[in-house]
């Protein structure tokens, strides 16, 4: 009996390790992640940054962002100290580290799902938020396929990159006071070939004046066209989210295991 308990007690120290050295690993990327995000690093070439930044002049929505960010940072910093104490816990047999690596496994699964639980009911509230920011940016600072400002380069970006042409489609260009043009559509929202800044101009000169389906990205808004690209991937963040969530309960049960087992063979 005495050899059983040692074998479960070996079993789990070696999942707790295993186990904790990946989760030092994602904590690491996570933090870096949000640490990224926080400070405005170059992403997408350093093209969007200013687009986002903009959209973040509503206070409430600047300030989710940069919530999220921060969490992210503080949530993956928390991640890979509890990580690191699971780990010697286990190496060291020592309780007192176990314990408190139990302790702080439960309170980081309520944060995650609490966390889950206040995304869905908040997403109307910050998909319309975004929605109406991103128009006045529009609205307010865009000036066209030429211009160099960094909202207009932006838009562009997006237009050319993601095959898209305003928020909603290409109407929303209607109201923007600083696009003087006669034409219905920038050329960056026709069809184009290469990469931006260096793509081609229009595949059908007549599409800024004429936009089609079939000659331009007009009627595909890119608020749209960014959400389907990352819902390709919803699967994906799913089978992972489940995964992580799977990992942290078995390293639960493990340091458990590995705790009660060393009180029953070795009582302090």
């Amino acid at each position: 009996m005495q050899m059983g308990k040692c074998s479960i007690e070996t079993i789990s120290k070696i999942i707790l390790i295993t186990i904790n050295v990946i989760f030092i690993a994602i904590g690491f990327v996570i933090a870096a992640f949000g640490i990224v995000v926080a400070s405005g690093s170059n992403i997408f070439g350093g093209y969007i940054e200013p687009l986002f930044r903009d959209a973040g002049g509503s206070e409430s929505v600047g300030s989710f962002f940069l919530y999220v960010a921060i969490s992210a940072a503080v949530l993956g910093s928390l991640i890979l100290v509890i990580a690191s104490v699971g780990a010697c816990g286990a190496c060291c047999n020592k309780k007192c580290l176990l314990y408190s690596y139990v302790a702080a496994m439960v309170v980081i699964l309520v944060i995650e799902i609490a966390s889950v639980v206040v995304c869905v009911l908040k997403w109307d509230w910050v998909e319309s938020q975004l929605k109406s920011a991103l128009q006045i940016s529009i609205n307010d600072q865009y000036a066209g396929s030429s211009a160099t400002d960094p909202i207009s380069v932006a838009w562009n970006y997006a237009f050319v990159t993601f095959h898209c042409c305003g928020v909603y489609n290409s109407t929303d260009l209607s109201s923007a006071k600083k696009w003087n043009s006669t034409n219905k559509i920038p050329d960056t929202c026709c069809i184009v070939t290469g990469n931006f800044p260096d793509q081609s101009g229009p595949t059908d000169p007549s599409c800024p004046n004429k936009p089609t389906t079939g000659n331009s990205h007009a009627h595909k808004g890119c608020y749209e066209s960014i959400l389907d690209l990352i819902l390709q991937y919803n699967d994906y963040i799913i089978g992972i989210s489940a995964a992580i969530a799977a990992l942290q309960i078995f390293t639960l049960v493990a340091a458990i295991v590995i705790a009660r087992t060393r009180n029953k063979i070795r009582p302090t």
